[in-house]
């Protein structure tokens, strides 16, 4: 039998109003080097969906063909992050022990039906889903995806429906289990952090276990919110000028 974990949650309404950087703000910081390469090949496979062979486009047509090539990448992520975000809900509605009919979008469907394989080759039991925070002293606040226990181990969940798990997840999940163990109050510790990636296009869920010191993580996840701090002064202070 698994001890009874007790959580604190702090109020939403005190935590919206702190003046304080969220997580995912923080690493807004990294240089993503990939997203150039994806942004160029969105604009060329736009491109190439639009042009005629052997037709001739006037100046006009070729100008307004390349302002929307432009945002290509843009479209292309607003999309992706709605299915992300609806098969995010579904199975967070999951964890709080409600049943959802199965979305009617295929893409959706799909990542929701590679968690719920997941979930049946695991011993899975929910302690909380969508764990807002905030840590004054620290500096940061932000919302957890999941605590469980996954095969009797107590995990930090967060879930991916992205293409794929960069670096950030690292940082992510190292600055969440900083700023949610203190609202623990049973003593549990957190013993593992989980990725759990989710494709959209039908393969299995993969539940990658980060293996990195999360001390290490934790202080790749500071550099960046001194970072963050630096930039936001620099921004100010040049503002006044």
């Amino acid at each position: 039998m698994k001890p009874q974990v007790v959580i604190e949650r702090q109020p939403e309404e005190w935590i919206r109003g702190l003046p304080l950087p969220r997580v995912t703000d923080v690493l807004r910081v990294m240089d993503k080097p990939a997203l150039v390469g994806w942004a160029a090949k969105m604009a060329t496979e736009y491109m190439g969906g639009v042009l005629e062979p052997g037709r001739a486009y006037s100046a006009p047509e070729l100008n307004a063909f390349l302002t929307a090539a432009k945002s290509a990448h843009r479209d292309r992520s607003r999309a992706a992050a709605d299915k992300g975000t609806e098969a995010h809900k579904w199975i967070q509605s999951d964890a709080y022990g409600q049943t959802l009919p199965m979305p009617e979008d295929p893409d959706v469907a799909s990542s929701v039906n590679a968690y719920l394989e997941w979930k049946t080759q695991h011993d899975v039991e929910f302690v909380e889903s969508e764990l807002p925070f905030a840590h004054e002293e620290l500096g940061f606040k932000g919302t957890l995806d999941c605590l469980a226990w996954v095969d009797s181990v107590f995990t930090l969940i967060d879930i991916k429906t992205s293409s794929g798990i960069y670096v950030e997840a690292y940082l992510q999940t190292a600055a969440y289990q900083k700023g949610v163990e203190p609202l623990i109050r049973s003593g549990q510790k957190i013993e593992q952090r989980i990725i759990l990636h989710i494709p959209k296009d039908g393969r299995a869920a993969n539940a990658i276990t980060l293996a990195t010191d999360i001390e290490e993580d934790w202080q790749g996840f500071r550099a960046c919110l001194n970072l963050k701090r630096y930039l936001d002064y620099q921004k100010a202070a040049t503002a006044k000028r």
